[in-house]
């Protein structure tokens, strides 16, 4: 007898926009030194956009929001929470995101966003601690 066993959701993984130097020099980079938080504008200026979070709970992706409740899986920026008390420690490199011109500037945010897309999303997290058990 065989056993059919449910469907697991398939999550796509978001859609990064264009990392060439042109679009690198377009990008917006923000620091609110009160609060601690670092905020990458891909497109050059906020666009609206529903906060993603990343298993760590210190960086979420910024998808785009279209309409009053919906939203496409297209990246537009990134918020990191805790910046120079947590990041910069753990991955020194992003430090230079706020300090760096010219060509290093784009190796700094072109290493960042490397590392940021890299990251699982939420929902594969859980699933991967969930298979362990």
């Amino acid at each position: 007898m065989a056993l059919t066993l449910p469907q697991e959701e398939i999550v796509e993984p978001p859609v990064w926009p264009s990392m060439d130097d042109a679009a690198l020099d377009t990008i917006r980079v923000d620091y609110n030194r009160k609060i601690d938080y670092l905020y990458v504008f891909l497109y050059g200026k906020p666009l609206p956009a529903v906060w993603d979070p990343r298993p760590d709970g210190n960086i979420w992706i910024g998808l785009r929001l279209v309409g009053d409740d919906d939203w496409v899986d297209e990246v537009v920026g990134i918020m990191v929470a805790h910046f120079r008390r947590h990041a910069v420690r753990e991955l020194p490199r992003w430090g230079k995101v706020l300090t760096a011109t010219g060509s290093a500037r784009r190796e700094s945010l072109r290493g960042m966003i490397a590392d940021v897309a890299a990251m699982p999303v939420n929902d594969e997290a859980e699933r991967d601690v969930l298979s362990a058990r």
